[in-house]
């Protein structure tokens, strides 16, 4: 029989919740802390059309920062536990203020200004430690499009910023996910993105499906595979 998780009391879960509409103390997280787990599976389990693996790893060496998680340890991390860049124990975290899930959607935490505000100061101080190459933002496929347009108007940096969503789960059959991680590698890599002098000319992009949207121009249309669209007008 296939696995299924189920309750403490055996019974199945109504998506991510006890029962429909459940408080946050009866509702489970769908989303990782960071992207170290999602990076690692396609790295191990993935291959190219070539039949080849270790897409990531192979080619770049990846640090992960929590500027804005979608999920979070609401009991604490110890230090020698964490995957991400940082000091010390993670203390514990609390939905709407440390992480913004969307899911479950009775529950949604949307980020406050003051989360953007941490969230750009967190990016350029990284990008500007002249370490890394490139960066690439990921976030929830209904509001990638405008955060990474924010960034697009307030970092100041010389190397490119690609953002990554998934319109279908990560491990759903066909997921969408982990070809446009890769593809950001490759954009990153290619260094099109470069003036003559070495520096971003092209912006902050958005990756998805194969096609490269320039920050002020891309909408999500439509939540499937190949939904993104240029819009046009400063962000539409």
């Amino acid at each position: 029989m296939p696995y299924m998780a189920r309750q403490a009391d055996l019974r199945a879960w109504e998506e991510e919740c006890a029962e429909p509409g459940a408080p946050a103390h009866r509702a489970r997280q769908v989303f990782h802390p960071d992207g170290a787990r999602i990076f690692e599976e396609i790295d191990r389990l993935g291959v190219s059309d070539k039949g080849w693996g270790n897409l990531i790893s192979s080619r770049v060496d990846v640090d992960f920062y929590r500027a804005l998680p979608p999920a979070g340890y609401t009991k604490g991390l110890a230090a020698v536990e964490r995957t991400d860049i940082g000091e010390g124990d993670v203390a514990p975290e609390v939905r709407g203020r440390h992480f913004f899930p969307y899911k479950p959607y009775h529950l949604d935490a949307h980020e406050t200004r003051g989360s953007l505000a941490h969230l750009t100061n967190v990016v350029q101080r990284v990008l500007a430690s002249g370490k890394y190459h490139g960066a690439i933002w990921t976030q929830g496929s209904p509001r990638i499009e405008e955060t990474i347009y924010w960034l697009n108007l307030l970092l100041d940096c010389t190397v490119p910023v690609c953002g990554n969503a998934a319109q279908r789960p990560h491990g759903q059959v066909s997921d969408d996910g982990a070809k446009n991680l890769i593809d950001s590698v490759d954009y990153i890599l290619s260094r099109v993105w470069a003036d003559a002098a070495g520096r971003n000319r092209a912006g902050m992009v958005l990756i998805q499906e194969q096609q490269i949207f320039a920050a002020r121009d891309v909408q999500k249309g439509d939540a499937r595979p190949g939904g993104y669209v240029t819009t046009g007008g400063h962000g539409g």
